[in-house]
């Protein structure tokens, strides 16, 4: 048997409008999200500040990022896209570890 979907007609569409469902209300919190998304924002004069060659010769790509990918599809991304190495890296630091530029190009 079809049910009347139409809300006026006495059916529902998936939604409760107006009913409540007995349970408290959910109260997002922010926990520095917003300040977190503001202070990751950067402006076009400042993304191309960093597209220069100075600052690629002292921020260099790791050496697995300069083996070539065979891509096969667009989820295997290309240049830019993060590789398995990566994750083992990023997915291994603490609150104490410090960020050096030599410790991702291997010349310790």
């Amino acid at each position: 048997m079809m049910q009347d979907l139409d809300p006026e007609a006495g059916g529902s569409c998936g939604g409760h409008e107006g009913q409540k469902s007995g349970l408290p209300k959910r109260v997002r919190q922010d926990r520095g999200a917003k300040a977190a998304k503001k202070a990751a924002k950067m402006s076009k004069e400042t993304w191309n500040k960093f597209q220069t060659a100075k600052y690629q010769k002292e921020w260099p790509k790791p050496d697995y990022m300069l083996e070539k990918i065979e891509v096969k599809a667009v989820r295997d991304g290309g240049q830019g896209a993060y590789r398995d190495r990566t994750y083992e890296i990023i997915t291994r630091w603490t609150e104490n570890t410090q960020i050096q530029q030599l410790s991702f190009c291997g010349q310790h």
